[in-house]
């Protein structure tokens, strides 16, 4: 008669199954650590107090455009980028304008283009295609004086209504 022996344990599933498990966690930690160290963190900011005060800074520059009525209308059409003001901005007519897209996560993909009037009373400026997804708009005039923000998702929307956002106290 013939004993059954068993495989050798190299040989047997359960063995690699309590090596494998430990095993690939130790791996993902390993990427996990690349990953941090490779990657920047570019939504952190190492002085505060400064940031915050500049956050209070650009919050009055929101009040500013409240006060005089400022909105815009923001489109992109197949010449670029359109912006079309209201309020008493409208009749002032800056030189020009700036508008910043910018990316949620990624700052490498951020975007900033210059707005020259038109004869059809409009600014206009090159931006072909932002990207996918949605962006923090800020338009603001070149003296900085005021600033309108918003979001906004160019494939989803073809145009975006901008008006100031102040906080108001309940």
């Amino acid at each position: 008669m013939h004993a059954h022996v068993p495989p050798p344990w190299y040989r047997q599933f359960w063995p690699w199954l309590l090596i494998g498990l430990p095993a690939s966690a130790v791996a993902a930690s390993l990427f996990t650590i690349h990953l941090a160290l490779q990657t920047d963190d570019t939504l952190v900011v190492d002085e505060y107090y400064k940031a915050g005060l500049a956050i209070n800074q650009q919050l009055e520059r929101d009040r500013v455009a409240a006060e005089r009525g400022i909105a815009a209308e923001i489109a992109l059409t197949e010449a670029g980028l359109r912006v079309r003001l209201a309020g008493e901005q409208a009749a002032a007519h800056s030189a020009q304008l700036r508008v910043a897209l910018v990316h949620p996560t990624l700052a490498e993909r951020d975007r900033e283009v210059t707005l020259l009037p038109g004869a059809d009373g409009a600014y206009h400026g090159q931006l072909r295609d932002p990207g996918r997804g949605e962006w923090r708009v800020l338009l603001e005039p070149e003296d900085r004086s005021w600033r309108l923000q918003g979001r906004w998702n160019p494939q989803a929307e073809p145009a975006l209504v901008l008006e100031p956002a102040v906080h108001r106290p309940d």
